[in-house]
């Protein structure tokens, strides 16, 4: 992208672009493909980007759990963190099937309207949980949608006596996500599998047996690696 470009991108002035671009391109992220012809980044940005992931022993052991609950359920499997009104994809590992559940790691749902959410939300107590939902903004993505807190706070009780969550078309149309929370290193995140609504209804047991299941594989393997996991209990 030429500067002018880069700049209407990200709502900066030229000025400031400039300082950015040239930053960049003297540490070594950025060069020039052309006079004049625009700039492009360098492989130095994508090995910062491995050397990050490397580093994160939580997402990298996950990951590989996250690829057998793919291979296992044949749908896709996922692990979120909350970030806000929204959950964020720390990990996924896609379903192999031509019709699936796409999602990709960075990406963001509204924290209402996804399994993984639900079993984030689930972990707050009553009076902290009545505070978070009154912060939400929702918005009436679907016909299935969650629009208010004490719809939610319905949801999320009744996923807590079943034993899991679930996401029904309220995001992604047609498509189905069943998830359970874990605390990992202190903070509760998502884990959750996420296939079309024709493979995915009349097999709840099944995926939240597979979820539970993985996810005391996860603790015991965290704890190998010394680091601190546990399922989430929630006290009276």
């Amino acid at each position: 992208m030429t500067m002018t470009q880069i700049s209407d991108a990200m709502g900066l002035p030229k000025s400031s672009t400039h300082n950015l671009i040239e930053t960049l391109s003297v540490r070594g992220y950025l060069y020039e493909v052309r006079q004049r012809g625009g700039f492009y980044p360098s492989r130095k940005l994508l090995a910062t980007g491995e050397a990050i992931a490397d580093g994160d022993q939580v997402t990298t052991l996950i990951s590989e759990y996250l690829g057998r609950m793919a291979y296992e359920t044949g749908e896709t499997a996922l692990l979120a963190s909350r970030a806000g009104d929204d959950v964020i994809y720390l990990a996924v590992a896609e379903s192999r099937q031509s019709i699936r559940y796409h999602a990709e790691v960075g990406s963001r749902r509204p924290v209402y309207a996804t399994s993984g959410g639900k079993a984030i939300l689930s972990t707050y107590h009553d009076a902290a949980l009545e505070k978070e939902l009154g912060g939400i903004a929702f918005a009436d993505l679907r016909e299935n949608t969650i629009s208010n807190p004490e719809t939610l706070k319905t949801r999320i009780r009744e996923g807590n006596a079943r034993g899991f969550f679930l996401n029904l078309s309220e995001y992604t149309p047609d498509v189905t996500g069943i998830g359970i929370p874990v605390k990992i290193e202190g903070r509760p995140l998502g884990l959750s599998i996420a296939g079309p609504n024709y493979r995915m209804e009349d097999r709840y047991s099944e995926f939240a047996d597979c979820l539970h299941r993985t996810s005391e594989e996860i603790i015991r393997a965290l704890h190998a690696a010394g680091l601190s996991a546990d399922l989430y209990h929630k006290s009276s």
